[in-house]
């Protein structure tokens, strides 16, 4: 078994991305179905505490149904605001309206992720408006997005890696559950995770300056699709630092370079549009927010609820929302939404420095949620209102995930114990990106899917872990 493995090794990673891509393809209908037998009703009730703070951003506007009378196309608020938004981008785009500089929407969350959408849905249109075959082209795309980020993995490093530990690793990303779930949604995980697979690839490239260079335009792009990633260039200088010690600087510099390059326009859009120079987007001047009011302001303020939370907020700190409830903003609007949002903020910050032992308790208690995967989180946002998901089914099912998530860590750790002595740089860079992923979800949403990024880097480990249970060969499994 193992003779054949190793003679076939090349066969086996060609068979393993064919047969990833049509159960992808299988699995897009499946997703799809539930959008017309699942039982979500009405997104007013689940998201009634977004109605302050987010209608800006998450807007309740219900948009046409697939199927039936009561189920909804959308299956979340991350997935509404998208939706709204790219459509907006769609009827400027048909109107032949300018979109960028003065002309651009408001910066509220990905940037990259809305157009995409609209792009996508401008290039489907000429061949149908149906917006349920538009869905299906979506997650068909998003498949094929990531099976080519799998491709270029497997071209670029199979004169580097052993070709073992590339079909373990592509083995791992093409059938993990927590991973491909997102190929099926509106959602910005599944673009953002094909580009962080491909700057992946490269931080296992050689690591010339031209490589870099490339480096930090895609972790640029990586940005403009998911904001989160904001930080990860410090982490990036630690890796050149232990790597190369003095020959760091101009690998550093044309990283940074390329980086700035990509990201610089945002600025310049959001000055032309506002007469205010700024980057992060109104959702990056929430996120914090949303962990005091769901943890911290229900312990010190006795409230039930985010609503509650978030009233309690609006009265101590003075805030105004009322002109929220439009929907259509201007770059007014979106000046004024701004100095709101940051007045809330310094408010969250402050009542974190006013009660730090209850703030670090009630992080300390929801830190399992973290690290607890979660595999069926799209369908089950489909399929359920979070009301009708029992708790018999969501015990069970806790129960699985905290099996799984184990099996998972294991494997990585087992890996990281494997390769240390040869990888010590990239193994502190990527423990580092997850405990920089840990914190950040913790703090604010509290979602795992914010580990995802994490999870492809750690893919390395746990290809290591597969290889050597399975050949038990213990030798270099490098070819530099």
């Amino acid at each position: 078994m193992i003779k054949f493995f190793e003679k076939n090794v090349k066969f086996l990673i060609s068979l393993t991305l064919l047969i990833s891509l049509f159960i992808s393809c299988f699995n897009n209908f499946k997703i799809f179905n539930l959008y017309s037998i699942g039982e979500v009703t009405k997104k007013e009730n689940i998201f009634k505490h977004k109605k302050l703070l987010d209608e800006y951003m998450f807007t309740l506007h219900l948009p046409d149904k697939v199927k039936g009378d009561k189920n909804p196309l959308i299956g979340s608020g991350d997935e509404m605001y998208y939706y709204y938004k790219s459509n907006q981008l769609f009827q400027k785009i048909k109107n032949n309206e300018g979109i960028f500089l003065k002309n651009s929407l408001p910066s509220q969350s990905s940037w990259l992720h809305v157009r995409s959408l609209a792009f996508l849905k401008l290039t489907f249109s000429k061949f149908s408006e149906d917006e349920s075959k538009f869905l299906i082209f979506l997650f068909i795309f998003n498949s094929m997005l990531f099976f080519l980020a799998k491709i270029y993995f497997y071209i670029k490093l199979k004169d580097i890696l052993d070709l073992r530990l590339i079909f373990f690793i592509i083995l791992f990303l093409s059938f993990d559950p927590t991973i491909n779930q997102f190929h099926y949604s509106l959602m910005k995980e599944s673009i953002f995770l094909s580009l962080i697979l491909i700057f992946f690839t490269h931080m296992l490239c050689k690591q010339s300056v031209f490589n870099s260079f490339f480096k930090g335009i895609i972790l640029g792009i990586c940005y403009l699709q998911g904001t989160i990633i904001f930080y990860l260039p410090f982490l990036i200088i630690i890796f050149y630092f232990m790597k190369f010690r003095k020959n760091s600087i101009k690998k550093i510099t044309s990283f940074l370079s390329g980086f700035l390059l990509l990201i610089s326009y945002l600025p310049y859009e959001n000055f032309e549009r506002t007469n205010q120079l700024f980057l992060k987007p109104l959702q990056g001047l929430s996120v914090l927010t949303y962990g005091v009011n769901r943890d911290l302001i229900p312990k010190v303020a006795n409230t039930n609820n985010e609503y509650e939370s978030l009233n309690y907020m609006k009265k101590k700190y003075s805030l105004d929302f009322t002109y929220n409830e439009k929907l259509n903003h201007n770059a007014q609007t979106e000046v004024l939404l701004r100095k709101e949002y940051k007045k809330l903020e310094k408010g969250s910050l402050n009542e974190i420095m006013l009660n730090p032992f209850d703030f670090l308790f009630v992080k300390l208690k929801s830190l399992p949620r973290t690290f607890i995967l979660d595999p069926q989180l799209v369908e089950n946002v489909y399929k359920y209102n979070i009301g009708k998901f029992s708790k018999i089914e969501r015990d069970n099912f806790k129960i699985v995930r905290s099996i799984y998530t184990l099996i998972i860590f294991g494997l990585i750790f087992y890996g990281i114990k494997l390769i240390w002595r040869q990888h010590k740089e990239l193994t502190v860079f990527a423990l580092l990106f997850f405990l920089y992923l840990v914190i950040a979800s913790n703090l604010t949403l509290n979602t795992n899917r914010y580990l995802l990024p994490a999870i492809i880097f750690l893919s390395f480990f746990i290809g290591n872990a597969l290889q050597i249970l399975f050949s038990k060969d213990k030798n270099i499994l490098y070819k530099n």
